[in-house]
């Protein structure tokens, strides 16, 4: 006590005189029970009145110590528990240490002449390079092509070529020239950023690390000066909490006594006055359930006989109305059969028309639409060649030239960048080197102080714990022992008044599950000599509707049967005369296209002998070593050879025809060689060969207008 502070033992002081009580009063008996003030007695009328007198003595509760303490006792050994209370002090910190702010400098720059489109478009121009050669040899031969070599607007012409070929040139140029002096701008301002922050960030480390070192510091001392008072602190509280406990422990188990004994007389008395009441209801529930049951008997007799006619009644009603919509059903379905096949004949009809007319103006259609595809298609390629060639040369001259440039501008934005990447890794890790060893250094040290303090620390704890732990050994030996004697007895009178209620409740239980043993086999009976009746009217009923409605099924299968048969006949009748309907159209359809095929060929070859004829007669008329008269008679030869043609390809086509037609069956043959004959005559006659050939020869003009567009379609 000598070494605290003059300060310190004033607060001790002060504390000690307010814990002592005041002369003239009593000391507090801490043994004693608290009798409860006037207040509390009215706000809880429970603690006022006196607690009931128990059936029997308790028995007597061990001491909870050899020998009883006085109230004087008490009072000075917490005065002096309370005196050795120490003070925390808390500890002081040294004013905390600024980190100083590491500036950068901006870069800045001015634009110059190359990096401006003006400036690269002046350079190009002012050069003799072949590239404005070409543009101002380009613009001149416009110039004369258009008869004006040698004037102001040819030389306009072959300067605005020139511009115009240096403009893109003088564009990208200059972007390369600006992005590239951008670059390196941007690259110098980043490194000076980079080494201003890690400056700025080196001097924060430093002053952080400084500063909570003496934190660390101050609350270690810290820690040592709470550790010394709460160790003296929680050896006071243990012991009150000791004394407490032991008082709270006696007023709670005569408490607990006097509250089992009452709980125990009133769990007696509501038990016979509960079992009386049970033994009543439980009569007049058996009364009540006999009387629902003979009730519910009758209702469900009269309801199950109700149900039967009524049943019966229904099914009477349902095959009646099954039988007037199955007639309904089978007259409404030969109906619609009928109109069905009515309408599908017409539609066959109008559809077969409608594919003749569609297909004539198709194939007119398709053969003038060819021909105008075809001539669209010849010219579109030619132009389409040319363009893609003239595309293609100058796309590769000016891929040439972008391609040199890139490659220069990447290999020396590469350089720089390589360089700038190498200094900046070398700086950083010259400062990672230094500030990783400064931080060993400081967890180090701080490492050996947190190792000294914690070794102290734990050898005071486990002599604190050791005797506290004694201490608690103790108590609650004695405690646990009056706790033991206490439980002992409440135990046994709680086995006597369990044994005793249980007695009662088992004969009482007996003689109720007697009389309800009794009821339900009544009841049993009754409800068996019930359901029998009831299920003996049940088969009956069923007997009786399972055989009407067999009766009945029985009826309307055969009226299907007889409506489907008639179904399926006109159906078949009706499939025979679309079919033979369907074979007359596909055999006029196939005499139709053999007709149209033929007209084609026929078309095809005049126009093969008027292009033959009209290359001889060309060959003919510029052959130099010809006379007049030779000339006269080979023409005469082509004339007579194109007029046989026809009469020729006439017989081979009939015979060509006739070999088809016998390969055909025998109710068709003769119709359709028929028809082949006269589409034969026709063509014959109809032929550009024998109309134009011979009479208007002359006209070459007139045979091509008449003959050649045919051909065409």
């Amino acid at each position: 006590m000598s070494s605290l502070s003059p300060e310190e033992q004033q607060r001790r002081a002060a504390a000690q005189s307010m814990q002592r009580p005041a002369p003239g009063s009593q000391p507090i008996n801490w043994r004693q029970p608290a009798r409860p003030s006037p207040a509390a007695a009215k706000a809880s009328p429970a603690l006022a009145r006196p607690l009931p007198a128990l059936a029997r003595p308790l028995p007597a509760l061990a001491p909870a110590s050899p020998a009883r303490m006085t109230g004087a006792e008490f009072d000075k050994r917490k005065r002096d528990a309370i005196a050795d209370v120490a003070q925390v002090s808390a500890a002081q910190l040294g004013p905390a240490e600024q980190a100083e702010l590491v500036r950068s400098n901006a870069i800045t720059r001015q634009v110059k002449a190359e990096e401006t489109s003006q400036g690269q478009l002046d350079k190009m121009l002012s050069s003799d390079s072949a590239v404005m050669k070409r543009a101002e040899a380009q613009g001149l031969q416009r110039g004369a092509s258009r008869g004006l070599l040698n004037s102001t607007l040819s030389v306009e012409a072959a300067q605005a070529a020139m511009i115009d070929k240096a403009q893109p040139f003088a564009i990208n140029d200059a972007a390369t020239y600006f992005n590239t002096a951008e670059s390196n701008m941007r690259a110098r301002n980043q490194s000076e950023l980079a080494n201003a922050q890690m400056g700025t960030e080196v001097n924060i480390f430093n002053t952080g690390q400084r500063n909570t070192f003496k934190t660390t510091q101050a609350g270690l001392n810290q820690q040592a000066n709470v550790a010394n008072t709460s160790a003296r602190n929680s050896a006071l509280n243990s012991f009150l909490d000791r004394e407490n406990t032991a008082f709270l422990q006696e007023n709670q188990q005569i408490f607990t006594a006097a509250e089992n004994s009452a709980d125990r007389t009133l769990k007696k008395n509501l038990q016979a006055e509960s079992l009386a009441a049970v033994s009543s209801e439980n009569a007049l529930d058996r009364a009540q359930r006999t009387e629902l049951q003979r009730d519910q008997q009758d209702f469900s007799s009269t309801q199950n006989a109700l149900t039967r006619a009524q049943q019966t009644a229904l099914q009477d009603d349902q095959q009646e109305f099954s039988s007037g919509e199955s007639t309904l059903t089978r007259a409404q379905q030969i109906a619609l059969q009928d109109s069905q096949n009515l309408f599908t004949g017409t539609q066959n009809d109008l559809t077969r028309a409608q594919q003749i007319a569609l297909q004539d103006d198709q194939q007119e259609f398709s053969s003038g639409e060819n021909a105008l595809t075809r001539a669209q298609q010849t010219a579109l390629q030619d132009d389409q060649q040319t363009f893609q060639t003239d595309l293609q040369n100058s796309q590769n001259i000016f891929s040439s030239g972008e391609s040199a440039l890139d490659r220069s501008s990447r290999a020396d934005l590469q350089n720089s960048q390589n360089t700038f990447t190498s200094g900046e890794n070398a700086l950083n890790r010259a400062q990672q080197t230094s500030l990783q060893d400064d931080q060993q250094a400081f967890q180090t040290g701080l490492q050996n102080s947190q190792n000294t303090f914690t070794s102290g620390e734990n050898a005071l704890n486990r002599a604190q714990q050791t005797a506290l732990q004694d201490d608690q050994q103790t108590f609650q030996t004695e405690l646990q022992g009056s706790q033991n004697t206490f439980t002992s007895g409440e135990n046994a009178l709680n086995r006597a008044q369990q044994t005793s209620l249980q007695d009662d409740q088992q004969s009482f239980s007996s003689g109720e599950n007697a009389l309800n043993r009794t009821q339900q086999t009544a009841l049993q009976d009754d409800q068996q000599a019930f359901a029998s009746g009831e299920n003996a009217l049940n088969r009956t009923q069923q007997t009786t509707l399972q055989d009407d409605q067999q009766s009945f099924a029985s009826g309307e299968n055969i009226l299907d049967r007889t409506s489907r048969a008639d179904l399926q006949d006109d159906a078949q009748l009706f499939s025979a005369a679309q079919q033979e309907n369907q074979q007359l159209f596909q055999s006029g359809q196939n005499a139709l296209n053999r007709a149209l095929s033929k007209n084609n060929t026929d078309a095809s070859v005049a126009a093969s002998i008027m292009q033959g004829t009209m290359a001889a007669v060309a060959t003919v008329y510029s052959d130099p070593n010809m006379t007049p008269a030779q000339k006269e008679a080979a023409l005469t030869n082509v004339m007579n050879t194109a007029a046989g043609m026809p009469k020729l390809l006439t017989v081979i086509s009939g015979k060509a025809t006739s070999e088809d037609d016998s390969t055909t069956d025998d109710s068709t043959t003769d119709d359709d060689a028929t028809d082949d004959d006269a589409t034969d005559d026709d063509a014959t006659d109809d032929s550009p060969a024998n109309t134009g050939l011979l009479n208007g020869f002359e006209d070459y003009d007139l045979y091509d207008r008449q003959f050649g567009d045919r051909q065409e379609r």
